[in-house]
């Protein structure tokens, strides 16, 4: 119940964003945004896309050191 109200709010307040033309206040390489560009509906999707990607990244990692942990050899 806490994480709906939780993207409830974020949601909302990218809306807030989206509505009031906010500008962005620090560049970033990976999205391809610059300090003052525009917040927009297409800044919010790669925005999105580049966390979908860190969270896959970080989920494979975790199985691959659940499966390294597995094969390790047992100790005596």
């Amino acid at each position: 119940m806490e994480d709906m109200a939780t993207g409830e709010i974020r949601l909302s307040i990218l809306w807030e964003w989206l509505h009031k033309r906010a500008k962005l206040t620090a560049d970033d390489e990976q999205v391809g945004v610059k300090a003052g560009d525009t917040f927009t509906s297409g800044s919010v999707l790669a925005f999105a896309r580049r966390g979908i990607r860190k969270t896959a990244t970080r989920r494979q990692s975790g199985r691959a050191r659940r499966v390294e942990s597995h094969d390790a050899p047992d100790r005596p």
